[in-house]
């Protein structure tokens, strides 16, 4: 990602899926309980070449002396990330398009589209965010997710793609490159699932009726589930995994070593992204949010948060990779200590990272 000289501070964009399956893409189940809400290498570049913005409407926050108070810009169309996509933002949804020519992507972009309109006809106020990988030298995987606004849930969908053939990849494909042999997936799939349950302590009989059984069961752990490749080819999958509170089941990402992308049906993107959205609060007050475009630089070792300025990106501030634990989804990116406690980051005045 080629870097920007730091303008001024107008810090820029607050806070953004999922949906349907077709033959070359994967898809996700969602839970059906509704409740309310509680609380590799990087070789991609971003570029300063010019693209067509439009600032079409901004917020602006105000807030107590030492507090962060910005503008937010709250629409503009075809920010260019990286060589391989943009973003074009409409209120909080954050909608990415593929820049690869080619059939399959432009039949992605289109139903990129479609399904951003369909949660925006639902609901203006859902979370509809990006995250970006690359996943090997030649192939990268853009998973696209919504955070409900009016429930606990989590949608999402993927495309794993290869920028030589220029076609976007199936899951018997992905299953390939990512070394998994199809006769193991099932057994791999339910360990991986079975050490989630046990990380949570449910058994059978905590859990909502058949759910602990379903969740382990072929019928929701198989060769055409959601799947799409992670850094170095790791293989990500998601299912709907038993809950023991709030609905039956939440929609999970995880992988085979049964590590959990998603938390609080929020997804987890500083843990396998390469470019994503991150929010941090304003505040003390933790009554608003600031959201930067994030790339995960493993070269010099940080998380390089940029902000929407003028059409580009302009580098703000950013995150040590030293062992650190980070999670970022929802309203907040915090660091969990080695206790299980958490620590919010913030914007300062200045919009620099700060502690609480």
């Amino acid at each position: 990602m080629k870097r920007y000289k730091l303008l001024p501070l107008l810090l820029a964009l607050a806070i953004a899926f999922g949906g349907c399956n077709t033959k070359n893409t994967t898809e996700s189940t969602e839970g059906t309980t509704e409740v309310t809400t509680e609380t590799s290498e990087t070789t991609t570049e971003a570029t300063s070449e010019a693209t067509t913005t439009t600032a079409a409407e901004t917020t602006e926050t105000t807030a107590a002396d030492g507090e962060f108070a910005g503008e937010q810009v709250m629409e503009f169309d075809d920010l260019k990330i990286n060589e391989y996509l943009s973003v074009s933002r409409k209120g909080s949804y954050f909608i990415p398009h593929l820049l690869v020519e080619g059939a399959d992507f432009d039949a992605a972009n289109k139903e990129i589209d479609e399904l951003a309109e369909k949660f925006m006809n639902e609901s203006p106020e859902h979370n509809f965010r990006y995250a970006f990988v690359q996943a090997d030298s030649r192939r990268y995987s853009l998973l696209i997710y919504v955070e409900y606004a009016e429930y606990e849930g989590l949608a999402y969908k993927a495309y794993t793609f290869d920028v030589q053939t220029k076609e976007i990849l199936d899951n018997e494909m992905i299953l390939g490159l990512a070394g998994e042999p199809l006769s193991e997936f099932y057994d791999d799939a339910h360990d991986a699932v079975k050490s989630i349950l046990d990380e949570r302590g449910a058994t059978p009989d905590n859990t909502f009726e058949d759910e602990y059984e379903t969740s382990l069961s072929s019928e929701r752990l198989n060769k055409d589930m959601f799947m799409f490749l992670g850094k170095n080819d790791q293989l990500i999958l998601g299912s709907d995994v038993a809950s023991m509170g709030g609905a039956s089941r939440y929609p999970e990402l995880w992988d085979l070593d049964g590590n959990r992308y998603s938390f609080g049906c929020k997804a987890d993107c500083i843990n396998f992204a390469d470019d994503f959205v991150a929010s941090f609060y304003t505040g003390k007050s933790k009554e608003t949010s600031f959201s930067l475009y994030a790339h995960r630089n493993e070269a010099d070792k940080v998380v390089e948060l940029y902000n929407y300025v003028d059409g580009e990106l302009v580098l703000l501030d950013s995150l040590p990779l030293d062992g650190t634990v980070y999670n970022s989804y929802g309203p907040a990116t915090y660091i969990i200590g080695e206790d299980g406690s958490y620590i919010d980051l913030m914007l300062d005045q200045d919009g620099k990272v700060k502690t609480e």
